[in-house]
């Protein structure tokens, strides 16, 4: 429920309905792991495997990512949320399940992996097999 209620206050913000506090705004320090363009990185790595970026699957994609020498920050999703408020080209929605982080003007072609449905052929399991 409160990643629900935090997902509907981004959408607001972004809407312009519901104005971000400014101690919200705080600037980010330049030393601290991931960046803007950390994330938007992952976030597209996720779009080349056609995964749908949850946000755990991103918090697992950016620790796949993360530089060792680099200090890190809390990778929570009220973090992570935020940065629908502060990255052009990301937004955030919500499928009833978690909330995703997506790209603007990038086709969104995703492999549901939960799905029962095989699109594959017969042939290349039997392929695969031998």
């Amino acid at each position: 429920a409160l990643q629900s209620r935090r997902f509907k206050a981004c959408v607001k913000s972004r809407a312009g309905l519901h104005p971000r506090p400014a101690e919200k705004a705080a600037t980010v320090r330049a030393d601290l792991w991931p960046s803007e363009q950390d994330i938007i990185a992952a976030v597209s790595s996720l779009y080349d495997d056609e995964l749908k970026p949850y946000l755990s699957t991103l918090r697992s994609r950016l620790s796949e990512m993360r530089p060792k020498e680099q200090k890190s920050r809390d990778l929570n999703s009220t973090y992570l949320l935020g940065l629908c408020h502060n990255t052009a080209p990301l937004y955030a929605q919500n499928d009833g399940s978690e909330p995703f982080i997506l790209l603007r003007g990038r086709e969104a072609n995703f492999v549901d992996v939960l799905s029962p449905l095989d699109v594959y052929p017969s042939s290349l399991w039997s392929e695969a097999a031998e």
